[in-house]
């Protein structure tokens, strides 16, 4: 019984604080609220067909609940593999809803990003500079040439957007630290230079928005460090290193209470995620000891933060000027 109790303990710490996690077994397998009970406190075994119920409505997987001891670790997609928007928009809503969720959790929690690239959360707020990460990743898995312009004509801007708003609120509601590298906003600008010079942009004006955006972006994501915190009147602790060590690639892990889920980076915007115990902590571990190496820029460190930001904008501007001239 001990797997059925930490599968609940597991159940438990995803409901927010106000709902019964007994009432919404009951309701979920169609028995009495004292029935729920007992197999919450492990005296009655859950039946193969309740416990996939239960994983199907919480999105557990069952593999990961009955092979707990085992070598091999679950990881879910968290991805779409088609240029299918509606997918895109059904991806975008399930990170978007995860998110939500963990932010309304009681209790301590805490997010940790390892960025390779711009975490996304940042591109937020600036809908044509997170969509051109989209448009990147359509345009690798297609076979048709469509430029920036036409993707964007294709797009229900309210939806993506209301998901996009919904994603930055919960997002400022999570103390997080990230570490990011010299280069780490480099792949953004490559990326806007590689599809200008392949004319995907209607005009150049286009592409100068971008870069306005990742500017003004940049500039936001300074202050942030400075102050240390999640915005001029927020409480919620950001704190940023900055890491010398070359970065394979960018990963998130979050924790609220005694869960802790990691999310890897694949395929631009795409990712997998699992909650395996053992290596979310391995993860944690390499995390921290990355930080120990690392350039703590929040709030200390004035010059150096200074310089790696003025670092960015200055290639931000060579670009500018770049496409002005042209």
């Amino acid at each position: 019984m001990e797997i059925q109790k930490n599968f609940f303990e597991t159940l438990k710490s995803k409901l927010p604080s106000h709902i019964s996690l007994a009432h919404e077994v009951s309701d979920l397998l169609n028995i009495s609220v004292d029935s729920a009970y007992r197999r919450i406190r492990g005296e009655k075994e859950l039946s193969i067909s309740e416990l996939s119920t239960l994983c199907e409505h919480y999105d557990i997987s069952v593999d990961a609940i009955l092979n707990h001891r085992s070598n091999n670790i679950i990881f879910k997609k968290l991805y779409h593999q088609k240029n299918d928007l509606d997918e895109y928009y059904l991806y975008t809503k399930d990170v978007t809803e995860r998110l939500e969720l963990i932010s309304t959790l009681s209790g301590p929690k805490e997010m940790y990003y390892l960025a390779r690239e711009i975490p996304f959360f940042h591109l937020t707020p600036y809908p044509e500079l997170a969509l051109f990460r989209v448009f990147v990743c359509y345009q690798m898995n297609s076979k048709n040439d469509v430029s920036y312009d036409e993707f964007l004509d294709g797009i229900d801007r309210k939806k993506i957007m209301d998901y996009y708003h919904r994603m930055l609120l919960s997002y400022n509601k999570i103390p997080s630290k990230e570490i990011w590298v010299r280069d780490t906003a480099d792949a953004t600008l490559q990326l806007l230079e590689y599809y200008y010079e392949l004319n995907m942009f209607r005009t150049p004006d286009t592409c100068l928005l971008l870069c306005n955006q990742l500017l003004q972006m940049i500039n936001n994501i300074e202050k942030w460090a400075e102050t240390g915190s999640k915005g001029d009147k927020s409480n919620i602790s950001y704190k940023m290193y900055l890491s010398l060590i070359c970065l394979e690639n960018s990963f998130m892990m979050t924790k609220w209470g005694d869960i802790t889920s990691t999310t890897i980076n694949v395929f631009v915007i795409n990712g997998v995620t699992t909650s395996n115990e053992s290596f979310c902590t391995k993860a944690e571990k390499w995390f921290n000891g990355i930080v120990e190496r690392s350039l703590y820029i929040s709030k200390s460190s004035k010059l150096e933060r200074f310089k790696f930001f003025q670092e960015i904008r200055t290639k931000i501007r060579d670009l500018v000027k770049k496409i002005k001239n042209e």
